[in-house]
């Protein structure tokens, strides 16, 4: 009986001890947290952008290309600011920045930044493979790499080749 007790004792403390086990902080962040944004940013560029982008959708954002201005308005509300780039109408919103075709009334073209992520080159070729297209655009100034999706492209924008993705951006072709 006092054998079957101290057994019982015994798991009791292992358990405790193990339970206490990555409770810690690291940095003023416990394991929970670091865990947590490790995963937020391992899964905010993921497959999903190309499968997304088949459809006309830029993973983050729920409003397709070739929506209605009409439909962007009603979804999304009023933009944070409107105006003109490379002839066309564009919408800022919180969300993303969409690219209207006035004569059509729809979105060509969808942009997000996406510095905050502080994603590089290595990290969106591990993530979505190698791009169709990488090349430096002098037009813009910045560093693409463009993945082709039948009717659309989906395109990254780096301050130079290898660095830190600044844009994404989904058009038509």
């Amino acid at each position: 009986m006092v054998h079957h007790k101290l057994k019982w004792i015994g798991l009791i403390i292992g358990m405790i001890l193990l339970s206490a086990c990555g409770q810690g902080t690291i940095d003023g962040k416990s394991n929970q947290e670091q865990t947590a944004n490790i995963l937020a940013e391992a899964t905010f560029l993921n497959q999903s952008w190309i499968e997304k982008g088949y459809d006309g959708k830029l993973a983050p954002v729920e409003i397709a290309v070739g929506a209605s201005e009409q439909a962007v308005a009603q979804q999304l509300g009023t933009p944070k600011s409107t105006g003109y780039y490379e002839g066309g109408r564009f919408q800022e919103f919180a969300q993303a920045t969409f690219f209207i075709n006035e004569d059509l009334e729809r979105v060509v073209a969808i942009a997000l930044d996406i510095f905050s992520q502080r994603l590089t080159a290595a990290e969106l070729t591990e993530a979505l493979g190698s791009p169709d297209e990488s090349y430096f655009d002098e037009m813009d100034g910045f560093w693409i790499y463009a993945y082709q999706l039948d009717e659309y492209e989906l395109f990254f924008e780096a301050d130079k080749e290898g660095g830190t993705l600044q844009f994404v951006w989904l058009r038509e072709n």
